[in-house]
């Protein structure tokens, strides 16, 4: 994307028809943004944009201006996104998932909530991705009793490096470049947090010191969000997953895409499902996956 009006979004005419010094200025505002940075407080710059595509819906024709409106806003979501690339895009839009996507990323949270904290504090485990300056990744599983990972402030943790095999390939990475990814995992009931953010290494010493670790790790939460848990498999009784899909491809319809604050946003293939499902349901009345019923497909 070069920085042209033009090449930017290509406006009809009739759209553009009374609302030009509007456009102007929101293309002009839109220039004069970083390329890559935060755009999230430009959000309401191409809200107005979309705008226009909307009133124009009932004069001009459902199909066309829908479209073109529908086309606007993921061109805007895009442009405001701290989660996803160009890269991503192309696979949400394969799939026609962008809409979800977008709605996930806008439920991503830079503080831990109620829920996140009772989650970490009572794991005694999770997984650490990290990587080099070169790019590499690595993760590696990190354990400890129930609580070794301390939340510290309202968007920090800290959790402590014990003795390893001498590689020190994740403080070696989080030294060099920062960028962390943190996976906790709940089998039963099925639960997924992730947080990303940024790391460093600190002396094993203060009111966090832990006993018999090499060196502490500190980190600022940038991001953190539930993950769909209809894979974990129940370790407690050697079940799969039911939702593993069949020899025929079929799997259930997870309830997680029936909350009302989610369904809205599922792929065009979904909606039927949905229905079929017995529509949408309030976040409060989610459960979890549990054992769902495999004749719902």
């Amino acid at each position: 994307m070069d920085g042209s009006c033009e090449s930017w979004v290509k406006i009809p005419a009739e759209l553009r028809a009374g609302h030009e010094a509007l456009l102007m200025s929101i293309l002009q505002r839109k220039q004069a943004m970083p390329r890559h940075g935060n755009l999230r407080h430009c959000r309401h710059t191409f809200l107005e944009l979309i705008e226009i595509g909307h009133t124009n819906i009932e004069a001009d024709g459902m199909r066309r201006s829908t479209v073109y409106t529908e086309q606007r806003t993921e061109a805007a979501e895009t442009d405001m996104s701290e989660l996803y690339s160009d890269a991503h895009r192309a696979f949400q839009d394969l799939h026609d998932t962008r809409r979800l996507a977008d709605r996930l990323e806008g439920l991503a949270h830079g503080e831990l909530d109620p829920n996140d904290r009772a989650f970490i504090e009572s794991a005694s485990f999770f997984f650490l991705s990290t990587v080099d300056e070169k790019g590499r990744p690595t993760v590696s599983y990190k354990g400890g009793p129930p609580g070794f990972v301390r939340i510290v402030g309202p968007a920090t943790l800290v959790f402590p490096a014990y003795d390893g095999n001498g590689m020190f390939l994740s403080l070696g990475n989080i030294a060099s470049t920062a960028q962390i990814g943190l996976l906790f995992i709940n089998f039963e009931p099925a639960r997924r947090l992730r947080i990303q953010g940024t790391a460093k290494v600190i002396p094993n010493e203060g009111p966090c010191h832990c006993p018999g670790a090499a060196h502490l790790v500190h980190i600022a939460v940038e991001q953190a969000f539930v993950n769909c848990g209809r894979y974990i498999h129940n370790f407690a009784t050697g079940s799969l997953s039911p939702h593993i899909p069949d020899e025929a491809g079929h799997q259930p319809f997870p309830a997680w895409k029936r909350i009302d604050v989610l369904a809205d946003a599922l792929p065009h293939r979904d909606k039927s499902k949905l229905e079929a499902a017995g529509g949408p349901i309030a976040l409060e009345d989610y459960s979890g996956e549990g054992l769902p019923n495999r004749g719902n497909r």
